[in-house]
């Protein structure tokens, strides 16, 4: 049974493969977990991957509200060129400071000790995260397909399994095993 699971799962458990990011995201953003379940070797890759992630919903959100200042401010008219000059400096300034606060964000929310839920309200970026990763749709298609699926598996056409048709089916797979 466990290696039918390692090989079902085998892109989850690898965390060196693209397909496990989600996963390894959704999980060191659960305060109760962290970084606690990955294996030592893999830290680093994890932790990389983490702030990779944390560090572009920063950046995201430093241009959005950087574009909404500056259309909100921008009263004066200069030459094409100044702005483009302009730009580039804004967007490079924006990408150093992201790196860094973003990181100490990171650090100070992987150091912290507490595994309540309540410390996300202290990391206002790893909550993004962790409410990006951790939160499941309410209502969506593949539930209701299931129930729709049900309607067609249980009519009295298909059910044909009694009881005790099935207590000697029970009996027979005890009997082998």
């Amino acid at each position: 049974m466990i290696q039918a699971l390692e090989k079902r799962f085998k892109f989850i458990f690898d965390l060196g493969s693209p397909d496990s990011k989600p996963f390894i995201i959704s999980a060191i953003s659960l305060p109760r977990f962290k970084l606690n379940w990955v294996p030592e070797d893999n830290i680093k890759i994890c932790k990389e991957l983490f702030l990779k992630e944390v560090d572009n919903l920063y950046c995201k959100n430093a241009i959005y509200s950087q574009t909404k200042q500056l259309t909100s401010s921008s009263s004066s008219i200069s030459s094409s060129e100044e702005d483009f000059f302009c730009d580039i400096n804004k967007k490079t300034e924006i990408s150093v400071t992201s790196d860094v606060q973003s990181n100490i964000e990171v650090f100070s929310y992987l150091e912290n000790k507490s595994k309540k839920i309540d410390i996300l309200n202290l990391y206002p970026h790893v909550k993004q995260i962790f409410f990006m990763y951790n939160t499941s749709l309410p209502s969506s298609v593949p539930v209701e397909r299931l129930f729709n699926c049900g309607q067609q598996i249980l009519i009295p056409r298909r059910n044909r399994l009694s009881d005790e048709m099935f207590e000697k089916l029970l009996f027979l797979k005890n009997k082998d095993s």
